[in-house]
């Protein structure tokens, strides 16, 4: 089942409680005008569940850690009795001039986990920002702290995933500096897309382990870092890659182009949420396996909506061969898609169950998968990740 093809809920009442930081409580340049993402989420939870009433109590404070969140959290439970709580993964615990380490980070998650389920709330966390030390200035920020930042985020990611946690990305999510006031704070663009991600969490439209695997934090064409689980990503050639509030999505640009991340030998998968951009039904979504550095040897699949046809490629030196084209008739919606390389087996899956299967021997040594373009297109990406 693919990110859009959940059902939806039955309306009821939501309480929501919102626990963080400064970003929660609405401070700092990035929240004028009443608009960050606890302001802006009853308006999106309505539109996700129609008719449902929505109360959000906003428990942010700021320059909490995530010690004096925990401090905070059972007496909120007992006050508000929410159905939902969201918890912000604190970016004051990486501050250089507090003695946080990241295993008191996770380990003060999971007590706010379990205390959430110990009165019948739902948990959904969200990761702290990307944030710039330089254009935040600030004493209590240097470069180190980016750093254990991104290694908090990986263990609570983690942690998430093991206790069947949704999790909201906010490294994949925001497209820094645009969405980003002051180098910390969110815009209200940012707050919105925050909203949107946690409003579909609570309408049930995410999975648990929410963007598990990212597969980017910023629409960057010519960039190489790292995601904010730890994968390396590329973005090869000339598409301008980018994210909006539906998901990854290839941009202006032309080319071959590929938005890669290195897996761990040759026989390796990928899988991908795919649907079309809102206001849109048409969509070709298309992943690559065993590829090399720049994808001039590689396997390439794509899946046209709604005409249904499948095609699978093989890339050799930079020219194309088919392998299979499939019709198995019209379709819709969003899907989920897998295309593995498994010894001399190409396979691809939708909504799992095989698609297409194809033998090749040519290409037996790339370790690159991701997603590829030929330009601009109506298809968005989530759940990015590999197996």
């Amino acid at each position: 089942m693919g990110i859009l093809d959940a059902p939806a809920k039955v309306p009821i009442a939501q309480k929501i409680l919102c626990l963080g930081t400064s970003i929660t409580q609405g401070q700092g340049q990035g929240s004028t005008g009443g608009q960050n993402y606890v302001a802006q989420l009853p308006a999106k939870v309505t539109a996700e569940i129609p008719g449902t009433a929505v109360t959000v109590i906003n428990g942010g404070v700021s320059g909490n850690t995530s010690t004096n969140m925990l401090a905070r959290l059972q007496a909120l439970l007992e006050l508000h009795r929410p159905t939902h709580v969201h918890i912000e993964t604190s970016v004051n615990d990486s501050r250089i001039d507090l003695s946080i380490s990241s295993a008191t980070s996770v380990a003060n998650m999971r007590k706010m986990i379990s205390l959430c389920r110990m009165y019948g709330a739902t948990p959904i966390v969200s990761s702290s920002a990307p944030f710039d030390p330089v254009v935040f200035a600030s004493a209590s920020y240097d470069a180190t702290s980016v750093t254990k930042s991104i290694v908090t985020n990986r263990l609570v990611r983690e942690l998430c995933r093991s206790l069947g946690v949704t999790w909201v990305d906010l490294y994949a999510l925001f497209a820094a500096p645009t969405q980003l006031a002051d180098g910390l704070h969110p815009n209200n663009t940012g707050h919105g897309l925050w909203a949107t991600y946690l409003a579909r969490a609570i309408a049930g439209r995410n999975s648990p382990a929410f963007f598990d695997r990212p597969l980017l934090r910023a629409p960057n064409a010519t960039a190489v870092g790292r995601s904010e689980c730890g994968q390396d990503w590329t973005a090869i050639g000339g598409l301008a890659w980018g994210i909006d509030a539906d998901g990854i999505f290839p941009g202006a640009g032309s080319g071959y182009n590929l938005l890669t991340f290195t897996a761990d030998s040759a026989d390796h998968a990928v899988v991908a949420d795919v649907a079309a951009a809102t206001g849109q039904t048409s969509y070709v979504a298309s992943l690559v396996v065993r590829s090399d550095f720049n994808g001039a040897n590689a396997y390439y699949a794509d899946v046209s909506v709604p005409s249904g046809t499948i095609h699978i490629y093989k890339r050799v030196a930079g020219t194309f061969t088919s392998l299979a084209t499939i019709n198995p008739g019209a379709t819709s919606g969003a899907k989920r898609i897998e295309l593995r390389a498994l010894g001399t087996d190409i396979v691809l899956t939708i909504d799992g169950i095989e698609a297409a299967r194809v033998t090749d021997s040519a290409i037996t040594t790339g370790t690159i998968a991701g997603l590829w373009a030929s330009g601009p297109g109506n298809v968005r990406y989530s759940n990015v990740f590999m197996p």
